[in-house]
């Protein structure tokens, strides 16, 4: 417990060893280091709101980079497919041409040899062996026989020759295609590489943010602790001050109840009345719920009740007004305390009463409104016993 709180224990302690006069001030020293650490908590609500704004924001970032990434990894795994596939070609074209030139060797081993078989000697012409043959019978056959290997030579040569150019345009071809295929994986390598370093960015971003957003989270829920422990605190001042003194008379047998601003309409129920007159419709529960002004989850200390703009808001029972005026987040509130229980009302447009006023069961306390954070005319009720907020929907009729 830090200091400040022990300084409210010590006055709640020898709440009875005080005078009135010592024990109101301390109570409106309690409230307005109670209204201290409301401002705290709700500029903690705010950068906790902002942290986890900025940490969905990386992590949208991230989905992002993450999608971009799997695009271009498909994209990469595409391209090497192509690449392995001009590889392939290339190597078969390679091979294809390498068959070729042992087929033509062959070719050229097959010719040789018959030309050996025919040339009595390897130096011997065309034409001579012509002019060597035994007569015309000789010769010619000598001419058909030139003929044939000179057609085979030159139609081996020839379908080679096509065959080759073919090879070598294909594998040029392929060659570049591969080169292209090579040049646009290189960039797709370079911009995944980048992506990744932005995400390994993100990424540390991200466990900044976190790290931003719990310390937020601890101090926000410290500041509502010691909001509670500086209420409960205020509860039990209240109560000490609704104690008759020592002279045995009571704090409201000094004042005379003003039943100005009571409705007609309403009907007391033990001493408690509607504190709306008329009955509206209960629009947010007590509880936990998500925030209607966008901080996230929530507890919900009272309920909310959708009067209309301007209607009278009235006292649940009889009591002293220990709170009347802006209230961070509430608005415009009033609080009384009935002895047994503190009643608060909030986001009101006007006040009726004032701190330390005598208030009736069922007398004019504001007007409701839309101050502080609302999203429309309506009552916020709260019942706190024992300093701890508890379910009001019992208390409204």
């Amino acid at each position: 417990m830090n200091k400040k709180l022990r300084f409210i224990a010590a006055v709640v302690v020898s709440c009875s060893l005080m005078s009135s006069t010592v024990l109101a001030d301390d109570l409106s020293d309690a409230k307005s280091k109670s209204k201290e650490i409301e401002t705290q908590i709700e500029s903690n609500k705010a950068k906790v709101s902002e942290l986890e704004e900025n940490r969905d924001n990386i992590l949208s970032e991230i989905s992002e980079l993450d999608n971009n990434m799997d695009k271009l990894y498909s994209e990469v795994n595409n391209l090497q497919a192509q690449i392995s596939q001009s590889t392939n070609k290339i190597e078969e074209l390679e091979e294809r041409s390498s068959e070729l030139k042992k087929e033509l060797e062959a070719n050229k081993k097959v010719m040789d040899k018959r030309l050996r078989v025919l040339y009595k000697n390897n130096g011997t012409s065309y034409i001579e062996i012509l002019l060597s043959a035994e007569g015309f019978s000789d010769f010619f056959e000598k001419i058909d026989i030139i003929n044939t290997l000179i057609s085979f030579d030159n139609e081996e040569i020839n379908k080679f020759k096509a065959n080759q150019e073919e090879l070598d345009k294909n594998i040029e071809a392929s060659s570049e295609e591969k080169k292209t295929l090579e040049n646009a994986k290189a960039i797709v390598d370079a911009n995944l590489e980048e992506l990744n370093a932005k995400k390994d960015e993100k990424t540390k971003l991200m466990a900044k943010a976190e790290n931003e957003l719990g310390t937020a989270e601890k101090l926000l829920a410290q500041n509502e602790a010691e909001s509670e422990e500086i209420l409960a605190s205020i509860t039990a001042m209240e109560k000490a001050a609704s104690r008759p003194s020592r002279g045995g008379s009571s704090s409201q047998s000094n004042t005379k109840p003003s039943n100005s601003g009571s409705s007609s309409s309403q009907v007391s129920t033990n001493g408690m009345y509607s504190i709306t007159g008329t009955r509206y419709a209960i629009t947010s529960p007590f509880g936990y719920r998500t925030s209607p002004v966008g901080r996230g989850q929530e507890f919900h200390k009272g309920i909310d009740i959708g009067a209309p703009y301007g209607a009278p808001v009235y006292s649940l029972k009889a009591g002293t007004v220990t709170y009347a005026g802006w209230m961070e987040g509430y608005g415009n509130v009033v609080v009384v305390s009935h002895g047994d229980i503190s009643t608060l009302y909030a986001h009101n447009s006007s006040l009726s009463v004032s701190v330390g006023q005598t208030v009736a069961g069922g007398q004019q306390l504001s007007n409701v409104g839309s101050t502080g954070w609302s999203t429309g005319p309506h009552i916020h009720f709260e019942v706190i016993k024992n300093g701890t907020n508890i379910d009001p929907a019992p208390y409204y009729f």
